[in-house]
């Protein structure tokens, strides 16, 4: 009796194996978007009168920058190194400007650095405690 209880549970375990598909073993989550594209710079600022940002992308080649709703000038003041000078009406948790970068698989190469801040107006410089920049897919 013992002897046929380990067969039916050993044939019922080679038959639970074989009816797995591979494709339906658990994997990792999917690989992110390669390829040219742009990416934006999303800013979370404690200051509600932020007018102006003096900006450092590095990381990576950039081919231009982009700012909608912002005055900008840009400048590539060494290999894989821009600066970005964004005015007008600053809001939080907006992105800020974006760049078109050859691979958006190196996303997490790109940082943002807050060189200044100046306030609306009379553009008066701002203390760059709490600027938090976050790099995203666009």
């Amino acid at each position: 009796m013992r002897f046929q209880r380990k067969r039916v549970l050993a044939l019922a375990f080679v038959a639970a194996v074989a009816s797995c598909d591979g494709d339906e073993l658990p994997q990792g989550p999917p690989p992110g978007p390669t390829g040219p594209g742009f990416l934006a710079v999303v800013l979370n600022t404690p200051n509600n009168n932020t007018g102006a940002l003096f900006v450092t992308i590095s990381g990576g080649p950039i081919d231009s920058v982009q700012a909608n709703q912002l005055t900008f000038r840009t400048a590539e003041i060494a290999t894989n190194q821009h600066q970005v000078i964004v005015a007008g009406f600053v809001r939080d948790a907006s992105v800020i400007f974006r760049f078109w970068v050859p691979d958006l698989g190196d996303m997490a190469d790109y940082r943002a650095t807050l060189e200044q801040a100046a306030a609306r107006g009379l553009y008066g410089q701002l203390s760059l405690e709490g600027y938090v920049f976050r790099i995203a897919l666009d």
